[in-house]
């Protein structure tokens, strides 16, 4: 399965401007159906895209939030990483999916930022099992240092 991560378009600001607080806030992942098109220019807010959120058994309403956080530099490569240092995962589910959204929960839909999408390139149906979305060695997300 190939999967293309984008970052929302707002996401930047949200960052760069303080607004989104990678370690400090409540970063969750949820499972959207095949029936979402990303926009990355307009979308923003959960809100704009809770509508094509999956349901299915051991799947659970607003997605599975990111405690194990970390955000390092390596001076070596110039990167930034943000990662969760456990990959998330579903159990016992039963539910099909097509994109998985990143986003910042205020706990308000229309004030929790999208940060990121990943779209898979076919759906991803598990039936009675876990559903893991395995973290890369890049993290999920990664930015480079201008050098100089």
């Amino acid at each position: 399965m190939s999967v293309v991560t984008t970052i929302y378009a707002q996401a930047v600001g949200g960052v760069f401007g303080g607004t989104v607080n990678l370690l400090g806030d409540n970063i969750y992942i949820a499972l959207l159906d095949s029936s979402y098109t990303a926009d990355f220019d307009t979308d923003q807010f959960w809100s704009d895209v809770s509508s094509n959120e999956i349901t299915g058994t051991g799947y659970t309403a607003g997605g599975y939030e990111l405690v194990n956080k970390t955000f390092t530099y390596d001076a070596g490569t110039g990167l930034w990483t943000f990662t969760n240092t456990v990959d998330p995962s579903w159990s016992t589910a039963t539910f099909t999916c097509r994109n998985a959204v990143m986003y910042d929960n205020s706990g308000t839909p229309s004030t929790s930022p999208l940060l990121t999408c990943a779209a898979f390139s076919a759906d991803q149906t598990c039936t009675a099992e876990t559903f893991t979305l395995h973290v890369a060695s890049t993290g999920l997300l990664q930015t480079s240092q201008a050098t100089g």
